[in-house]
């Protein structure tokens, strides 16, 4: 059987917490699993899946894009 994060690669290396809430520090990324799927210890967030949350340098891009966004009411 597959792990739930081997089926689901996410590239923007975060986690995601037991809210579904996604982040990058220790709020989000540490393991505070109880066993049963998306639980957490009493008063921690844990997290359900874990990314990654390695930096790696690589090369520029050959082409940079900026993309907008906009929403009225």
């Amino acid at each position: 059987m597959n792990k739930l994060t081997d089926l689901n690669p996410y590239l923007l290396n975060a986690c995601c917490n037991t809210f579904s809430h996604y982040g990058t520090t220790a709020e989000f990324c540490t393991n505070t699993n109880m066993g049963a799927p998306s639980t957490a210890k009493a008063g921690t967030n844990g997290y359900i899946l874990y990314y990654g949350i390695k930096i790696v340098k690589g090369n520029a891009p050959s082409e940079f894009r900026s993309i907008g966004y906009y929403e009225g009411y």
